[in-house]
Formats: C-alpha cells, sequence, structure tokens
C-alpha cells in the first residue's frame, strides 16, 4: 500500500527507538488528516503509553473522539489535559467545541473565553461571539467580533456575523457595509472571488444578506459538489438557503452537514437565528 513519505520517516524513527513517542503521536495526526480514526487512535494511545503527560497527545485524542462523536469521552480526555495544563488554551478552546455540540452553550462559552484568555485557538473570538449570537447577548457577540477583526483573526466571517447582527437589529446601513466588507474580504485584488470553498460559503451569505439572491445561488450551485466533506461548509450553504426561506433545501444540506467530517449536531444548530423558518 502507498505510504505517505512523511509517514515513512516516523515509521523509520520508530524502528530505530521504538520509545519516540512523538513519532507514534505525529503518525497520529496524520492518520486523523486522512480520517483514518481507528489506526489514528491506536497511534496516539501508544504515544500516550510512552509519554502519559503529553498534552498534544492528549488534545489528539480528544479530537479523534470527536470526530468519532464521542463527546464524553472527548471531555473527559481534554479535563485531563487542563489538569496538567492550566493555561492550556488549545484544550480550553476544544472542551467549548465539545459543549456547543452538546448544545450547552453557557459551558461552552465559559471555555471559550479561557481559550481567548490563553490564547488557544485563532477561532476562539468568533465562536464565543456566536455562542453571545444564538443566546441573545448581541452586546456580547459585537464585541468578539471586532476582537476577532482587531487581531487579525478571520475578518471575513467577523464581518459576515456582524452584517448578520445588525440585520436581526433592524440596521439596514450597518447590515449592507458589513456584508460588503465581507465580500471585499473573500475577494482578490480585482475583485475575483477567491477560489476557497469556505470563503465561497461566506461570500454567498454575504451576497444572500444584501439581497442579491441570484449571485448567491450561483455561488451555492458551484459548491454542490464541491463541498460534499465539509460539514462547515454544507451549514453554511444551508443558512444561506434558510435566509432565502427555501426550507427544503436548508434542511436538505444541513442532514448532509450533520453526517459530514467536522459537522455540526442538530442540538448546536438549533438556536442559530439563521434557521428561524425551519422552526416556525
Amino acid at each position: 500500500r502507498y505510504i505517505p513519505a512523511a509517514e515513512k520517516c516516523f515509521l523509520t524513527a520508530i524502528k530505530y527507538n521504538p520509545k519516540y513517542a512523538i513519532g507514534y503521536r505525529t503518525i497520529g495526526w496524520l492518520k486523523r488528516s486522512s480520517h483514518q480514526y481507528d489506526e489514528a487512535l491506536q497511534w496516539a494511545r501508544k504515544s500516550l503509553e510512552l509519554a502519559p503527560t503529553d498534552l498534544e497527545t492528549l488534545l489528539l485524542l480528544s479530537l479523534i473522539h470527536m470526530d468519532e462523536k464521542r463527546f464524553t469521552v472527548a471531555i473527559s480526555t481534554l479535563q485531563r489535559a487542563i489538569e496538567l495544563g492550566p493555561d492550556y488554551g488549545r484544550a480550553f478552546y476544544n472542551l467549548g467545541t465539545v459543549y456547543m455540540k452538546l448544545g450547552v452553550p453557557e459551558l461552552a462559552l465559559e471555555n471559550f473565553l479561557q481559550a481567548i484568555k490563553y490564547k488557544g485557538d485563532p477561532n476562539c473570538y468568533i465562536d464565543a461571539g456566536y455562542v453571545c449570537l444564538v443566546t441573545g447577548d448581541y452586546v456580547g457577540a459585537r464585541q468578539r467580533f471586532e476582537e476577532s477583526i482587531g487581531a487579525g483573526y478571520f475578518s471575513f466571517v467577523a464581518h459576515y456575523l456582524l452584517g448578520f447582527l445588525a440585520d436581526i437589529q433592524g440596521d439596514a446601513k450597518e447590515a449592507h457595509w458589513q456584508f460588503n466588507r465581507a465580500l471585499e474580504l473573500t475577494a482578490s485584488s480585482d475583485g475575483a472571488p477567491l477560489d476557497d470553498i469556505n470563503l465561497l460559503g461566506y461570500r454567498a451569505l454575504a451576497l444572500v444578506g444584501l439581497g442579491r439572491w441570484d449571485e448567491g445561488k450561483a455561488i451555492l450551485s458551484t459548491l454542490d459538489t464541491r463541498a460534499a466533506d465539509s460539514g462547515e461548509v454544507l451549514c453554511n450553504m444551508a443558512r444561506a438557503w434558510a435566509v432565502m426561506g427555501d426550507s427544503t433545501k436548508a434542511q436538505e444540506l444541513l442532514s448532509k452537514a450533520f453526517a459530514a467530517h467536522m459537522g455540526p449536531t442538530e442540538k448546536e444548530v438549533a438556536p442559530d437565528p439563521h434557521f428561524r423558518s425551519l422552526r416556525d
């Protein structure tokens, strides 16, 4: 069978040093990146046997459990990492993510704020703001989205969400400005859309927010096949169709998102105001 060059290197290293924990852990990361979760788990566990207090190995194990939707085990693994490293921001961030998937936004926000404090992940500002948005804390949501822009993290997402928030609050002028800013950030210097499915998903959302539905639908049609394995992009596509009032298409894409890699859970999207039409 074909073995990637990086994996071959680490297999060779382990052959000469069977106690090389980082080698086992790195192969585990490689296996996870190619969605080989059972093998990834085996390599990660071997690494942990050799280095039982290694924080990155515990993080890897938790992510594999999250991929497999074993959320209870993921929580206990992340809590162990935090016990060993009380300032381990990446563990706090992923613990927040698990709680969001379980539909416990209060605990999710608590951990995202700890992740911000300890610089755990660039996504923590956006995710903390999203929790505030879905729980109705619009002041907190705006603060976190603006912090993300100030930190230089995912500004195109933050501007879209600020536009969506302004739209909810009835500030059409602000919404228009924020959506247009999101469009600018998802395009090259000549104005052409950047060819990345995540960027295109947010670009479609911004166009829909501006009422330019035909342009938004054109982008969504290009993503129908390209985003088939991306739970995050499928969810954004569902958001766009829901805002346009097509509940059938939105629900179809949500079902695909739930089953896809890194996709959301039903509890996670239940309070999302994008999907108000599905609840009415």
